[in-house]
């Protein structure tokens, strides 16, 4: 059974496009009153990645599997969420996204290099960026780090916005570039992987 197989990527475009939907509505609807909920899609997602690391240990091809999936149904749309509407809810202002995040940025690194030994210049580029930054995030967002929090905070796309937007000048604009190349750079790693360790792909370098 390969993805390319018409009745396969139906069939899986019609379940991503239920999470996708699902996810959405958790996004913009949920609240403190929601807590718990959320606090319990963060947990299942960062169990998610640290099971994906072990496996990637045992199993390249799984693990890269793994880490994707898991990242493409929470934190890349959370990601995608925050750059479409131009703005943070309550699902990712959570201390625990802030663990979330790292802990995707740093799954996704290690099946990377250490398992599907890509050592393409752009993905090098692409784990180095994600780990600066989520270093910062840890310590802001997660840790709620005196000085951390606030550059977390600067980043903010709403901010961005309510400073007049990233077109008004060049540090609105790096602002604003700075959360792309982190969308960017998550999406070429998982794209990546799923790449070398989907049915059809390249195969895995050993």
């Amino acid at each position: 059974m390969r993805l390319s197989d018409p009745l396969v990527s139906a069939a899986a475009a019609v379940a991503y496009g239920v999470v996708v939907s699902v996810h959405f509505h958790i996004y913009v609807r949920w609240t403190e009153q929601n807590a718990f909920g959320a606090v319990a899609v963060h947990a299942v997602s960062i169990a998610g990645f640290l099971a994906s690391m072990s496996l990637c240990a045992w199993d390249a091809r799984l693990g890269a599997v793994m880490v994707a999936v898991v990242n493409l149904c929470h934190n890349w749309l959370i990601h995608v969420w925050n750059t479409l509407l131009a703005t943070t809810t309550f699902l990712s202002r959570l201390r625990l996204q802030g663990l979330n995040d790292f802990l995707c940025s740093l799954a996704l690194s290690y099946c990377a290099i250490k398992g599907c030994k890509l050592r393409q210049p752009y993905v090098i580029g692409a784990v180095a960026y994600l780990l600066a930054a989520h270093s910062t995030l840890l310590f802001g967002q997660a840790g709620k780090v005196p000085g951390f929090d606030s550059v977390v905070v600067y980043f903010y796309p709403e901010v961005v916005v309510q400073d007049g937007g990233p077109l008004r000048n060049c540090c609105n604009l790096m602002r604003w570039l700075a959360v792309q190349a982190d969308l960017v750079s998550n999406t070429v790693l998982t794209g990546m992987l799923l790449a070398q360790s989907l049915p059809g792909g390249t195969s895995v370098r050993k």
